[in-house]
């Protein structure tokens, strides 16, 4: 986008084409925050779907007045040539030669399918759903991509199907298992079609550095510094992004020193009254031999118990143990602080493990966290720990995350 940007700024007013662009990214705002960067101000749709059915970006068209393409990718080099080819099927404009605009895709629609309605329509009323009602329609997104699931394979609708379920996982109708279930969507659909790099590379976005083709979101600090030195606010993220989203690409996994561990003899009491709930989400879900995986810890205090974190007594510590002949990153990690005395944010933790070219069968990763908590806003702090066991399924037979 800044290319062609650059390049279309180059001519005068009149001659300069009118650009809109598509971003087909899980979360909208990352893109916002890179226009307001770039200071690039032509409007910028949002297709987190794939309605566009595309297997790879970036994509380039030239549309005519009348809405035919009269070019796909058109040479960037030659600017001038492609403002020129417009211009002259702008020339040739008429009224007579309006294409008449198709309905808004997907449909607007509250009205329910019905239970003998067929996978598209189910899958059209879910797409509406997610976007039209925001955060309040992704329970029944869900539900409605899993009945067009129970018709048809289509890995179309699974690669849908985990994008709703991110959605749902970063919204306030979270549950538990969504990231880790739109992974396990994203990752069968894939399997189904290893040539759709625009899958392919959401799985990627959070999985190993092993895996990645380059750092998706490591431009972030950049921009807001650049944008706040303008004297600009940067535009608020939603969802800040997390390790494996700014890791730069890898050959291989580097064992970093692991300072001690913190518990060897299991002195600290085991949280038996629930204070932390943890989840793990592994990318890829079920790795070849030989292959590497990123796991996601993410621990939030227990809303139901009204726990939060005792920010005063200072960092909590994963400590991880991984079968042996399997080499890991950090197995010895600090977890985050919040702002304030007491917090209730989610705390988000990633390391890589890479699993042996002869390992057979499944691994087991143990370990542990240890965390600071209080129950209620005047309760007791506690000071405890949690066990942790990781199965990682690995299979023979599964599709390679790595382009």
């Amino acid at each position: 986008m800044p290319v062609w940007h650059e390049a279309l700024a180059g001519l005068s007013e009149n001659a300069r084409p009118q650009v809109a662009g598509v971003v087909l990214e899980q979360h909208p705002d990352r893109p916002r925050l890179y226009m307001q960067w770039q200071q690039m101000g032509w409007p910028l749709m949002w297709d987190p779907f794939n309605l566009l059915e595309l297997s790879a970006v970036p994509v380039t068209y030239l549309i005519d007045p009348a809405g035919r393409v009269v070019l796909v990718q058109p040479p960037i080099d030659r600017v001038d040539d492609v403002a020129a080819r417009l211009r002259e099927a702008a020339g040739r404009w008429s009224d007579e030669m309006a294409v008449e605009p198709g309905p808004v895709y997907p449909p607007v629609s509250s009205k329910d399918p019905g239970p003998g309605a067929a996978a598209p329509e189910l899958a059209d009323h879910a797409i509406s759903t997610s976007l039209w009602r925001g955060d309040d329609g992704l329970d029944e997104a869900v539900s409605f991509f899993r009945r067009a699931l129970e018709q048809t394979d289509d890995p179309v609708r699974w690669f849908q199907l985990g994008v709703a379920l991110r959605m749902r996982y970063d919204s306030p109708h979270r549950r538990p298992a969504d990231f880790s279930a739109a992974v396990e969507a994203w990752s069968h659909a894939l399997a189904i079609d290893p040539n759709q790099y625009i899958w392919r590379r959401r799985l990627q976005q959070y999985g190993p550095r092993l895996a990645k083709p380059y750092p998706f979101y490591d431009w972030i600090p950049v921009a807001r510094e650049e944008i706040e030195g303008r004297g600009d606010t940067p535009v608020a993220l939603a969802v800040e992004p997390h390790g494996a989203e700014f890791a730069e690409p890898a050959t291989e996994i580097r064992v970093m020193d692991d300072g001690g561990e913190p518990d060897p003899q299991s002195r600290v009491h085991l949280d038996e009254d629930d204070l932390v709930e943890v989840e793990s989400v592994l990318i890829p879900p079920d790795p070849r031999p030989g292959d590497p995986v990123r796991v996601h810890l993410i621990s939030r205090p227990n809303q139901a118990a009204d726990a939060h974190w005792n920010n005063e007594a200072g960092h909590g510590e994963l400590w991880i143990d991984p079968p042996a002949g399997w080499a890991i990153d950090e197995r010895h990690q600090l977890l985050p602080l919040g702002s304030g005395d007491v917090s209730n944010e989610v705390r988000h933790l990633e390391f890589e493990v890479s699993v042996p070219e002869d390992a057979e069968g499944d691994g087991l990763i143990n370990g542990y966290l240890l965390y600071y908590a209080c129950e209620g806003a005047a309760g007791v702090c506690v000071y405890r720990r949690r066990d942790l066991q990781i199965p990682i399924h690995v299979r023979e037979g599964s599709t390679q995350l790595a382009d």
